[in-house]
């Protein structure tokens, strides 16, 4: 795989030798056998994408760091460097991009951006504003690179302390790394730890918050709270008035650190907001219209002022 979330040339051959032997009826893979381990939420395929692909449907592992040292030899990074005037046309160099998934503005210092890639990890700018700003890859030694949420700690002064959330997001048939949890950082993205262990491992994350020892990762399964820095994880969903089902949306309240909305995707889907860090829910759907089984996912805005869209 490229930084960018593109796939290898090897991979592409094989999937399309998959593809042929499927179409010429030389390979049985019945659409039920072939994804066992999709999670529940009908916003597990988006519209447009390619249908997931069965190979990325693997056994949830928990690999390995990536080591800077393998055997005897050390490598060095060259880059990265950017590839121009291939796709598009974008003043004032033609850089091109590869797919980010989440974005986090530092509160108070237009410069510092962080952005979580598809299937890139995390990258961090300190001249956000420049025409042609620089970036600083943060995660290249975790075991995932597929970023699926990212968002900074409003209760840390400092706003060094940061939480990300793994997902396989990509439009290319969902391919990517091992699910494996959140990451946070208390330096700014120097140092990262994975935390989530077995709860989370295989989940699908499409939003995270930090709230000094209190940590939230909505995923596919629904929403996962910590109370410990991330020692620990329980299921909320299902529990303190937020129902069970997926929930693709997470958004916190800028004019309050303690306030949450959250989606949540079932029979009868649901808006619900939390004034106490997710402990307890309360159901804020009356008034919206349209909702019905057949929605498919959720976005909530929250305003400076507390106004919700």
């Amino acid at each position: 795989w490229s930084r960018d979330g593109g796939p290898s040339i090897l991979g592409d051959i094989m999937r399309r030798i998959v593809a042929s032997l499927l179409l010429a009826g030389l390979l049985a893979l019945p659409y039920s056998a072939a994804v066992p381990a999709l999670e529940a939420g009908p916003w597990r395929v988006k519209r447009g994408a390619e249908p997931v692909d069965p190979a990325e449907q693997r056994p949830a592992v928990q690999p390995p760091s990536r080591p800077v040292v393998r055997g005897a030899l050390a490598w060095t990074p060259l880059g990265p460097s950017p590839t121009r005037s291939a796709q598009v046309v974008v003043p004032p160099d033609n850089l091109v991009t590869g797919a980010i998934h989440a974005i986090a503005p530092h509160p108070t210092n237009a410069s510092i951006l962080y952005i979580g890639a598809v299937n890139g990890g995390i990258w961090r700018t300190t001249n956000a504003t420049a025409a042609n700003p620089t970036w600083t890859a943060l995660t290249d030694d975790l075991p995932s690179q597929s970023i699926g949420a990212l968002a900074f700690d409003p209760t840390d002064a400092s706003r060094n302390t940061l939480i990300a959330g793994t997902g396989r997001w990509s439009n290319f048939a969902q391919r990517g790394d091992d699910e494996i949890g959140v990451y946070r950082t208390t330096d700014g993205g120097a140092n990262w730890t994975v935390l989530g262990g077995a709860t989370l491992l295989g989940r699908k994350v499409s939003a995270v918050a930090a709230r000094g020892a209190v940590l939230l990762a909505a995923t596919t399964s629904g929403l996962y709270r910590s109370t410990n820095t991330g020692a620990t994880w329980t299921l909320a969903s299902g529990t303190g008035n937020l129902p069970a089902g997926s929930m693709p949306a997470l958004t916190a309240d800028p004019s309050s650190t303690q306030r949450f909305y959250a989606g949540v995707l079932n029979a009868s889907p649901r808006i619900l907001r939390s004034s106490d860090n997710g402990a307890s829910w309360i159901d804020v759907t009356t008034g919206i219209t349209g909702l019905s089984a057949s929605t498919t996912s959720f976005r909530i805005a929250v305003g400076p002022t507390g106004v919700v869209y």
